[in-house]
């Protein structure tokens, strides 16, 4: 593993952490908070945490101000442009030497783009010229190292852009990626990661900018859930501009916990927090089961079903025994088709929900405790898009 760390990261290049990263070449909303900038100034932010008070030289970076660009625009090739549609940045560094900037994405109101390689550290001034001869600009403080993470939701907190690798007894490797994306959400999910059996070993493996430049591996320290994780690998990703990445490896002892924050510091220098979910023992993983004719959405602290006809609330954990068994109770609403009318009572009955889970295969039959009607089994799958059917 330690010897491979570029090639780990060559073979992610059309994986879906490394897709999550690349959401930061057009973020919708994400220059709300620079809205009120006045006409001609320039904030200048890390484009995986959208903060920081300084950033590094080669890092990515999202500007933000108003009439930057004529047009909406993205680089198609590599090397990167240093124009785009008559767009430039340039950046000044303290020793008064002036480099034009790659460019990967630029509209009216951001412009997102590379710290040359060579900018020096101490502070710098940042100047954007649009195409159509506006000129906006914003000092920033260049620094050895300004460590920031990818999110998948290009928020920079809450789910980590990041894939599991797991290499098993037999040293088959498999990637494993740690989101999923909910359309009916529009935005990326959870996905757990099990540890696996004691003889799996399991890396995780995360994106960021801003942390090639750092002094020694021995520098980079990292926490998942609190425990300190081994860094065998922290640079260049090596297939995209100014992505960088890290391998950690994953200790067992996280085995009981769930959802947990990975904090990590470079050179002293703290990256913003973002987290995984793991699959305690004895829980059914938290997020999307789907199947024909019902979705179930799993969280912490009980459930909610929807059917072709009906939907149910589950108010309680799902926690299974060794065999993988669960029963639970909650509430099933009946619908039917046609309109509601004003002031309409659900058809609501208390409700056993017995099931059963295989790795990422749940059985589930719903039996109403007034009525004695039963529905299922039904087979969810997990991750897996419910294939539901409203009622007329």
């Amino acid at each position: 593993m330690k010897g491979s760390s570029k090639y780990v990261g060559h073979h992610l290049g059309l994986g879906l952490a490394l897709l999550a990263c690349l959401s930061w070449l057009a973020l919708p909303g994400s220059s709300s908070a620079w809205a009120a900038l006045q006409a001609g100034t320039l904030a200048n932010v890390s484009a995986a945490s959208f903060s920081g008070t300084a950033l590094a030289s080669e890092a990515i970076v999202a500007a933000f101000g108003s009439r930057l660009a004529t047009v909406t625009q993205s680089a198609v090739s590599t090397p990167l442009p240093t124009s785009l549609a008559g767009t430039t940045v340039k950046v000044k560094d303290s020793a008064g030497s002036e480099r034009l900037a790659p460019l990967f994405f630029l509209s009216p109101g951001q412009v997102n783009y590379q710290i040359p390689a060579g900018t020096l550290t101490g502070p710098a001034t940042v100047t954007v010229t649009s195409g159509d001869g506006a000129i906006s600009t914003g000092t920033v403080q260049i620094a050895p190292v300004a460590p920031s993470l990818f999110s998948a939701n290009s928020d920079g907190q809450g789910l980590a852009a990041a894939v599991a690798l797991r290499i098993k007894a037999d040293g088959t490797q498999n990637f494993e990626p740690l989101g999923l994306f909910d359309g009916g959400q529009s935005k990326f999910l959870p996905r757990v990661l099990d540890l696996g059996p004691e003889t799996d070993r399991v890396y995780l493996l995360l994106f960021g900018t801003g942390i090639r430049n750092r002094s020694s591996l021995s520098a980079v320290m990292a926490t998942i859930g609190g425990v300190a994780a081994e860094v065998l690998y922290a640079g260049p990703q090596g297939g995209l501009v100014g992505l960088d990445q890290l391998n950690l490896s994953l200790p067992r002892t996280l085995l009981g916990q769930s959802q947990v924050d990975i904090v990590l510091g470079v050179d002293g220098q703290p990256a913003n927090v973002v987290g995984i979910n793991l699959l305690a023992p004895d829980k059914v993983a938290v997020g999307l089961w789907g199947g024909m004719h019902i979705g179930l959405r799993v969280k912490d602290d009980g459930a909610s079903i929807q059917y072709d006809c009906a939907d149910g609330t589950i108010g309680q954990p799902l926690v299974t025994d060794d065999k993988g068994n669960f029963e639970v109770t909650g509430i099933h609403n009946k619908g039917h088709g046609g309109p509601v009318i004003i002031g309409e009572k659900p058809d609501s009955h208390p409700a056993r929900y017995t099931g059963q889970v295989n790795g990422e295969t749940m059985t589930l039959t719903v039996t109403l405790t007034d009525t004695k009607e039963s529905f299922g089994p039904f087979t969810l799958t997990y991750g897996k898009q419910p294939r539901i059917f409203r009622c007329l």
